[in-house]
């Protein structure tokens, strides 16, 4: 049995890769900032209340973890604004990148004395 770890777990891809996870027997932990009805009747364990775009938020995260091993972290949490060369926002652009980028490396580098066995990028 191995333990999964997935943001982003509310809806879409997130939810899909929870269920897909749970079907073939792994024991997920579902990361949201709020759970879908479609996410509460997986029956998988779900860790919400959490924007993981605050460091104290990440912190709080691995203290509900408990020092409990993970085999796999999906990160998935992310956002999309839509932008082009003729409309580029830059608040848009920052705000993307402060969602999509620093909260997995943030997650990651927190993460790692859970993982099982230590991921090769250590």
């Amino acid at each position: 049995m191995t333990n999964v770890l997935v943001t982003g777990a509310n809806r879409g891809i997130g939810l899909a890769y929870c269920r897909q996870l749970r079907d073939r027997g792994d024991q997920v932990i579902a990361v949201c900032r709020t759970p879908s009805p479609e996410l509460e009747s997986l029956g998988v364990r779900i860790e919400s209340g959490l924007e993981l775009t605050s460091e104290a938020a990440i912190a709080e995260l691995v203290q509900r973890l408990n020092g409990q091993p993970l085999e796999t972290v999906i990160l998935n949490a992310g956002i999309l604004e839509s932008n082009s060369l003729e409309d580029l926002d830059p608040a848009s652009l920052r705000r993307q990148y402060e969602v999509n980028a620093l909260p997995p490396l943030l997650l990651s580098r927190a993460l790692l004395g859970t993982c099982r066995p230590a991921p090769s990028w250590c």
